[in-house]
C-alpha cells in the first residue's frame, strides 16, 4: 500500500487537466460538427419541400427577382419529367439540364415562353419519376414570391 503523503505521487499539473479539457470540448465539437454534416446540416425549406430533391431555386418562401432562374437538383435516382411555372408549362427544350448534377433549371428571357417571371407569388410544380425499382412518380411543388 503506498502513502498519499508519498513525494514520489504527485498530482497531475494544472495545464495538463487544462488541456485535457480543451481536448475533450475540441473532440465534441468535431463530432457534432459530423453529426450535422451526416444529417444534412440544420433543417432547411428546401428539406421540406420532398425527399427526392436536393434542393430547388429559388427557395420557398423567399423572395426574388422576376428574371431568376427556376429549377430542381434531384436526388440521383430521379429524373424530372415536367416543369410548371405559374401555369405556364415549360417546354423540356427550354430548360438547361445537366445530368451529371441532376439539375434541371429554366431562366425566363428572349426566346422562351417566359420572358420574366409574373410579379407576386410565383408557384413551382415539377414531375418526378424514380430511375431505380421500383417505379414511381411524384408531383412536388414549392412558392416563392418574384419581386
Amino acid at each position: 500500500m503506498t502513502d498519499p503523503r508519498d513525494p514520489e505521487i504527485r498530482p497531475l499539473p494544472r495545464v495538463w487537466v487544462t488541456w485535457v479539457v480543451v481536448a475533450s470540448l475540441v473532440g465534441l465539437g468535431v463530432l457534432a460538427a459530423w453529426a450535422l454534416v451526416r444529417s444534412g446540416g440544420p433543417s432547411s425549406p428546401t428539406a421540406d419541400v420532398d425527399n427526392a430533391i436536393e434542393t430547388v431555386a429559388p427557395q420557398p418562401d423567399t423572395q426574388a427577382p422576376r428574371q431568376s432562374r427556376v429549377g430542381v437538383r434531384l436526388q440521383p435516382e430521379w429524373t424530372l419529367e415536367a416543369m410548371v411555372i405559374a401555369g405556364q408549362v415549360i417546354p423540356l427544350d427550354q430548360l438547361e439540364v445537366r445530368e451529371a448534377l441532376d439539375e434541371w433549371f429554366f431562366e425566363p428571357g428572349a426566346g422562351n415562353d417566359l420572358q420574366r417571371l409574373p410579379a407576386g407569388q410565383v408557384c413551382v410544380s415539377v414531375q418526378l419519376a424514380r430511375l431505380i425499382e421500383p417505379p414511381e412518380t411524384r408531383n412536388v411543388g414549392w412558392c416563392f414570391s418574384a419581386v
